[in-house]
C-alpha cells in the first residue's frame, strides 16, 4: 500500500504522485478500495492528493464527504480562470468530490476564511461551425486552419486532436491536412489525432478515405486508385506521421465502450461547488438518454462540490447512495432518488 502524504517541507512525495499515476490509468474495483482506505488512513491524505493532481485527474470514483475546503476553493479559482480564458474550454477530468449540508470550513488542515459561493459550470471542448455548416469540436490546445474553396474544403490541423461532423456536398469533398497525410470525406463524421510520431483516425459515422500523400488535398489532383486506408464507422486506422513506405495501415474495428472511451473528451463535464443537486441532475439529464428523478425536496437541497463528466450517471449515484445514504431506485429508463428513512 502507498503511503506518507507529504514530505516535510510541504512538497509532494513519490507515493502522493504514483497515486495521481495510477489514477490517470484507470483503477481497478481492488484499486479503488485501497485507494479509499489511503484517503481516509491520514487526514493529510486527501490534501496531499488534491495539490499533486494539478492536471485534474479523473479516478472515476466519488470519495465520501467532509473533502478539504482547499479543493473546494481550487474547483471555483479554475472555473474562474477558464471562464477567463473562454466560455467552453478545457477537457481535464477530474475526481467527483462531495461536500454535504455540514460544511468544515476552519479546518487545521487547510482554514478557509470565506467559503467559496455555489455555482456550477458546464465545460467542453471549443466548438466552431465552419462556413458550410460543418462543425469542429477541438481538444484542449488543437489548433486548426480553414481553407476553403469552390472545389475543395480543407481544414488543417496542426496539432492536437479535433473532431469533424461533416456537412454533405458530394461536389466539395472536405479533407483533414494533418502529419503528411490527408483525410477525406464527403459527409460523415470523425476524429483526428495528431501526435509527434502518429496520427490516429476514428470514424463514427460514414466513412473517409486516407491518402499518403498532402496531393490529395489539392483540388483536380487524381487520387489512387487503392488509398492508404479506407476507414468506415466504428473503425480506427493509426499511421506514422509523414510515412513513406511504412507498409499498409491496419484498419481496426472497435467496440462500442472503447469508441465512447476514445472519444470521451467530447462529452461536457460538470464543476459544481456547494450546488444543490437538484441543478447538478438538471445538468446531466440534459446529456444522458437515462434520466434522475428526485423523489423529494430534501435529497434536491442536497449541496454537492465536484468536477463530473456529464455521462458518469453510475459514479453520482453510487456516490448519493454509498456515503450519503441517499436511496436509490433503479430502473430501466431512469434513477430515482429518494432521502434515507
Amino acid at each position: 500500500m502507498i503511503s506518507d502524504a507529504t514530505s516535510s517541507s510541504g512538497g509532494i512525495t513519490e507515493p502522493v504522485a504514483q497515486w495521481v499515476r495510477r489514477c490517470a490509468n484507470g483503477l481497478s474495483a481492488v484499486e479503488r478500495d485501497e485507494f479509499r482506505a489511503w484517503l481516509k488512513s491520514d487526514p493529510e491524505h486527501r490534501g496531499a492528493f488534491a495539490r499533486a493532481n494539478i492536471s485534474g485527474v479523473d479516478c472515476d470514483w466519488a470519495w465520501q464527504t467532509d473533502a478539504v475546503d482547499e479543493i473546494l476553493v481550487g474547483l471555483t479559482a479554475r472555473a474562474r480562470r477558464r471562464q477567463r480564458r473562454r466560455t467552453i474550454g478545457a477537457t481535464m477530468i477530474a475526481a467527483l468530490i462531495f461536500a454535504g449540508s455540514a460544511w468544515q470550513w476552519n479546518r487545521a488542515t487547510a482554514p478557509v476564511t470565506t467559503p467559496p459561493a455555489s455555482n456550477l459550470v458546464v465545460v467542453g471542448p471549443e466548438s466552431m461551425t465552419l462556413p458550410d455548416g460543418s462543425v469542429v469540436e477541438l481538444k484542449d490546445g488543437a489548433q486548426v486552419k480553414v481553407d476553403f474553396s469552390d472545389a475543395i474544403r480543407t481544414v488543417t490541423l496542426a496539432n492536437g486532436t479535433a473532431y469533424f461532423h461533416v456537412a454533405k456536398n458530394p461536389q466539395r469533398p472536405f479533407v483533414v491536412s494533418a502529419g503528411g497525410m490527408a483525410v477525406r470525406a464527403v459527409g460523415t463524421a470523425f476524429t483526428v489525432d495528431l501526435g509527434q510520431k502518429e496520427m490516429t483516425v476514428l470514424v463514427t459515422e460514414g466513412r473517409v478515405r486516407v491518402d499518403a500523400a498532402a496531393e490529395a488535398a489539392v483540388p483536380n489532383v487524381s487520387l489512387p486508385d487503392a488509398p492508404l486506408a479506407s476507414v468506415g464507422a466504428g473503425n480506427s486506422v493509426v499511421l506514422p506521421v509523414a510515412a513513406i513506405n511504412a507498409g499498409p495501415p491496419v484498419v481496426r474495428e472497435l467496440a462500442v465502450a472503447e469508441v465512447r472511451e476514445q472519444t470521451g473528451w467530447r462529452i461536457p463535464k460538470l464543476e459544481f461547488s456547494r450546488t444543490p443537486l437538484r441543478e447538478v441532475v438538471a445538468q446531466m439529464n440534459q446529456h444522458n438518454q437515462k434520466k434522475f428523478e428526485l423523489g423529494d425536496d430534501v435529497v434536491g437541497d442536497l449541496r454537492v462540490s465536484g468536477i463530473l463528466r456529464a455521462d458518469k450517471i453510475e459514479t453520482l449515484t453510487e456516490s448519493l447512495e454509498n456515503d450519503f445514504g441517499v436511496r436509490v431506485d433503479r430502473r430501466d429508463d431512469k434513477v430515482v432518488l429518494l432521502r434515507s428513512k
